[in-house]
């Protein structure tokens, strides 16, 4: 069950989607009249609605509005001054694809305070202090709803999609700021969204809670030590503490090994990245750890479009060392698929509809995963995340292809549902530690992802833009630009450089133009990725942002034996995380290219 309260003192702001005035201590003011509660990964067959609502004794008339659910009009409710409770029985449609509960009040009696309430411009109806939601009947199905790149009828899914990852990266970026300047309450919101991000995105969250202003004023008062976030959490919302899930203590989870210790094949005494930098810690191992499969019997999966869960049902306890999100128990409260075989974690922490994770990590879990259980790989379903495309396609036909699988037995849940394995659920190790790309391109998983990516270059046609030598633009890309890509571009235009921007070309002229390369220089981003496509051992260089960056391509790189050099750019925008190449850098790389 759902209980949430409004107001300054509660985290509840965050399912504020539109027309409401900021919270007040004790309730919100709808202002407008139009009003929407968009509470995400809230999927049943039938729920209870209860809202407990104000009406405002200084409008003199009552207040009336009018209630819908996901479309599903809850009729007209007339209020006379003072509080009531409103209670909504709702039922999904059978053809539902919703991806939560968007609740939309239509207020027909808004209008100003009173003179007397002091100057004010809103146009208010209804003091919204509560929300309760209680699932009468989860959603339950015989099959899971998947869906293919391109497809009629996903636009509002794609929008929704879209509109989630523009809300993330603002939060991402300016949250931290944000906790500071707008006290407790905002601490906890950020303390709850950062429990649905991945693994790193909480830490820099829990970090910045620990470190606000508003933590620390409570601490100096009468909750002791800044570390002690429960009693934070507990001060500020304690209506959402009993719906945490717990770790798992690991008990009954089966471990085998898939690849044992060995040599890091990347290992490079030189240290080619700066030694302030976290990218060059890769190549300063000597060793690479082994590698495990794990299995939990009897465990269930909520796969959602963006993040997956895997938890004891018996218990309510979520398996820490392979979860890179702890969702709460409101998550698993959705339609329930019962499989035959077993499910697989071939996701990634990050979103698959990223191609480098896609590629590197997740194509790679499944073929592990085909080669350390052949017995079970014709019943197993592997669960992605993401919106696939074309590119996906690509990688799943050589995967299936390769392996003897099914292209069904690879899904993409569209909306949150909860698997059901009788065969327990498979993760990696890769998933609890910081792996990417490809198990660090250990030798076993080079082979393995070389012959895939060989599979797929020879599918595709001959482009027309092919060059020897190629800049790879993220001109269009809305974060982490080049800011002089143009000064750049005018040094290595005379060096026979062409500029090739990705979006303008399909998946399969991409992979094309890249894999015929002989001089790659590229700002490091989704385009560098094609780089695996490449087999003639290319000059590769790579330039980083200098703040937001990981070692991917550079240990792809390696691995292929490229002649492989880094760059780091100066920040210019910390919003927006762009940079810029100083001239000595413009200088070198276009001596790089010329040699």
């Amino acid at each position: 069950m759902l209980l949430t309260k409004f107001g300054q003192a509660h985290a509840s702001e965050a399912l504020l989607s539109y027309g409401w005035s900021h919270p007040e201590t004790e309730w919100v003011w709808s202002e407008g009249r139009f009003s929407v509660i968009n509470v995400p990964n809230y999927t049943c067959a039938s729920c209870r609605i209860t809202m407990r609502i104000d009406a405002p004794p200084f409008k003199g008339t009552d207040a009336r509005l009018r209630i819908s659910v996901n479309g599903v009009d809850h009729g007209e409710h007339t209020l006379t001054p003072g509080a009531h409770s409103i209670q909504l029985e709702h039922e999904s449609p059978a053809s539902s694809n919703a991806l939560g509960l968007v609740i939309a009040l239509f207020h027909e009696t808004c209008q100003a305070p009173a003179e007397t309430s002091g100057e004010d411009g809103r146009r208010i109806n209804i003091a919204l202090t509560s929300l309760a939601i209680e699932t009468i009947e989860p959603r339950r199905r015989n099959d899971i709803a998947c869906f293919e790149a391109d497809a009629p009828g996903d636009s509002f899914f794609v929008k929704q999609e879209f509109d989630g990852y523009a809300r993330e990266t603002h939060l991402k970026v300016t949250g931290l700021a944000e906790i500071a300047a707008r006290g407790p309450g905002r601490a906890l919101e950020f303390y709850l969204y950062g429990l649905g991000g991945n693994r790193h995105d909480r830490q820099t969250l829990w970090r910045g809670l620990l470190d606000s202003a508003a933590a620390q004023g409570i601490a100096r008062g009468d909750l002791g030590a800044p570390e002690t976030v429960r009693a934070l959490v507990e001060r500020i919302a304690p209506d959402f503490l009993p719906v945490l899930l717990k770790p798992h203590n690991g008990e009954g989870v089966e471990r085998r090994l898939v690849a044992p210790e060995c040599e890091n094949p990347l290992f490079d005494p030189v240290h080619r990245f700066p030694t302030d930098s976290h990218l060059g810690w890769m190549f300063r191992e000597m060793r690479l750890p082994e590698e495990y499969a794990y299995v939990a019997p009897g465990a269930e999966i909520v796969a959602t479009p963006r993040q997956f869960l895997v938890f004891d049902p018996r218990t309510s306890a979520y398996f820490a060392h392979c979860n890179p999100a702890g969702l709460t128990k409101l998550s698993t409260d959705c339609e329930v698929v019962t499989l035959e075989g077993p499910a697989v974690i071939a996701c990634d922490e990050f979103d698959d509809s990223n191609v480098a994770h896609f590629l590197f990590d997740c194509c790679l879990r499944i073929a592990n995963f085909c080669a350390a259980y052949p017995e079970l790989k014709a019943k197993a379903l592997f669960v992605m995340n993401g919106r696939p495309m074309a590119m996906h396609k690509m990688a799943i036909s050589a995967l299936c292809a390769t392996y003897e699988l099914n292209a069904r037995q690879i899904v993409f849940p569209r909306q949150p549902v909860r698997l059901r394995p009788a065969g327990g659920v498979y993760w990696f190790s890769d998933l609890a530690h910081d792996r990417h790309p490809c198990q660090r391109f250990r030798p076993d998983a080079l082979a393995k992802f070389s012959a895939l990516a060989r599979m797929m270059a020879h599918r595709v046609a001959p482009s027309p833009h092919r060059a020897a030598k190629i800049l790879i633009s993220r001109s269009d890309a809305q974060l982490r630009r080049l800011v002089n890509e143009d000064a750049l571009m005018d040094r290595l235009a005379p060096l026979g450089v062409r500029r090739v921007v990705m979006s303008r070309h399909s998946w399969a002229e991409q992979i094309d133009i890249v894999a015929h390369a002989e001089v790659i220089v590229g700002a490091h981003g989704m385009g560098m990725t094609l780089a695996a496509f490449n087999f003639r051992k290319p000059k590769m260089v790579e330039i980083f942002n200098p703040t937001t960056a990981t070692a991917a391509f550079a240990l792809m790189a390696k691995a292929y034996g490229m002649d492989y050099q880094p760059v780091f750019g100066v920040q210019t925008d910390p919003l927006r995380r762009d940079y810029a190449l100083s001239a000595h850098n413009i200088d070198w790389i276009a001596r790089r290219v010329a040699s």
